[in-house]
């Protein structure tokens, strides 16, 4: 694998491929996706803090199987 640099798209580069794909402005590239689909309402709880956080995962980790709690004879 090579180490490649980010190396983002110019404005020119960007006018290029809206000019290849046949439209002027990303805006007109986007005109015909319904903008309820662009900006959707994200329907989110209020944020929890640092604590609440830590004990949700906790709570959601104790689903989890570990080989500490329990005995598997998978493997050699």
């Amino acid at each position: 694998m090579t180490n490649s640099p980010y190396i983002p798209s110019t404005e020119d580069d960007k006018q290029q491929m809206l000019k290849t794909i046949g439209v002027s402005s990303f805006e007109e590239l986007l005109s015909d996706v319904p903008k309820k689909h662009l900006q959707p309402t994200l329907n989110l709880k209020e944020a929890l803090s640092e604590q609440e956080l830590t004990e949700f995962f906790q709570l959601l980790s104790n689903n989890n199987f570990s080989s500490k709690t329990i005995t598997s004879y998978m493997g050699g």
